[in-house]
């Protein structure tokens, strides 16, 4: 109820909303590093355990899972 009174004076539809949210998701797995971490790459600072977990809590408060066959399942 909240989400729909906060999205018609902004005009975020669903559909903008989803588009945003798979581009934030998309973000994360491409700044994963191989060794697992994730963080912005172009910054290298020493917060990727923090970063790393915060990623991880993003991607699955939007329903991804570890069990997932997917890119983002892998990722986490």
């Amino acid at each position: 109820m909240f989400c729909s009174a906060a999205e018609a004076p902004l005009g975020l539809g669903p559909d903008r909303v989803d588009a945003s949210v798979k581009g934030g998701v998309g973000f994360l797995v491409r700044a994963q590093l191989p060794d697992g971490m994730i963080q912005d790459k172009a910054k290298r600072e020493n917060h990727g355990v923090a970063m790393t977990a915060l990623a991880v809590m993003g991607l699955a408060s939007v329903g991804h899972q570890p069990v997932d066959k997917t890119t983002e399942g892998e990722a986490l």
